[in-house]
């Protein structure tokens, strides 16, 4: 799997390159206008593609929403898909096209443009890897936003699943075939190529006689075993409050605390003077 690094690209809102804050690699966090908040991914081409990764990030995005993503709204949190070279750009459409075709939407409904990769810049050390250093605060966030309901709504319960667990439930078995395809590429009994596969041995089991492996389709177009949250993440958490508030609310507990010791002291001096 990839490895992630959020950055900050010095695209404009109108779709432009821009030399805005060219010398500032560390624009501060809402404090970018001009720039688009992404996410930069260095990958391993024998593990993964582009494709794989275009097909998730369609599936971890609201590509319908113009202004902004969830709970983060401006032109910072547009969506958008980014590609370095000409082939990139042709897999991304053809991901697009795919996609379209799957849910029967209508192209023109979609505000995520396919736009060619400018300069990244990184931003501050505390984003990165932040839903590892802070979980609670990011469950938080996330569950707050419905992030996850959205999606689910967007892209159906399989869909999601497989896009967002390891287990990959949205992908069956075909035993004529020999290997697993999703279930949205079947289509009256015909199939079509996937990036995503399930090795089976025919009998519903693996090639190697165990449950059936989830795999990916690489850069040379082979088969390969994906590997899962490399960073060993723990598992996600949901704090009942962001921790700005458990701070105002620990320092107000506080100075009630005080100010309620405070007044009974001030009783017991009267009391006493009395």
């Amino acid at each position: 799997m990839p490895t992630h690094r959020i950055s900050l690209s010095i695209v404009s809102t109108q779709k432009n390159a821009t030399q805005q804050n060219k010398t500032n690699k560390n624009t501060a966090y809402r404090n970018h206008p001009g720039h688009y908040e992404v996410i930069l991914i260095e990958y391993n081409p024998s593990k993964t593609s582009y494709e794989v990764l275009v097909n998730y990030a369609y599936r971890n995005m609201d590509p319908f929403d113009e202004t902004g993503q969830f709970c983060d709204k401006g032109s910072s949190y547009y969506p958008a898909i980014f590609y370095e070279t000409e082939a990139e750009r042709e897999v991304a459409e053809d991901v697009l096209t795919a996609i379209i075709e799957q849910y029967d939407w209508d192209i023109e409904d979609i505000a995520a443009p396919i736009l060619p990769r400018p300069v990244f810049w990184t931003a501050e050390t505390y984003h990165q890897d932040y839903y590892i250093k802070n979980p609670s605060n990011y469950g938080y966030y996330k569950n707050a936003c419905r992030r996850p309901q959205r999606l689910e709504e967007l892209w159906g319960t399989d869909e999601y699943k497989c896009y967002h667990e390891e287990e990959h439930t949205c992908f069956i078995i075909d035993n004529n075939i020999g290997i697993g395809v999703g279930m949205d590429e079947i289509d009256d009994g015909n199939t079509t190529s996937t990036t995503t596969a399930t090795v089976s041995d025919g009998n519903g089991g693996s090639g190697g006689g165990g449950a059936d492996v989830p795999q990916v389709v690489n850069a040379d177009g082979e088969l390969v075993v994906p590997e899962s949250n490399i960073k060993n993440a723990g598992a996600e958490t949901a704090g009942l409050l962001p921790r700005w508030a458990i701070i105002v609310i620990s320092i107000v507990g506080v100075l009630i605390i005080c100010v309620i010791a405070k007044f009974c002291m001030d009783r017991e001096i009267i009391s006493g003077s009395e």
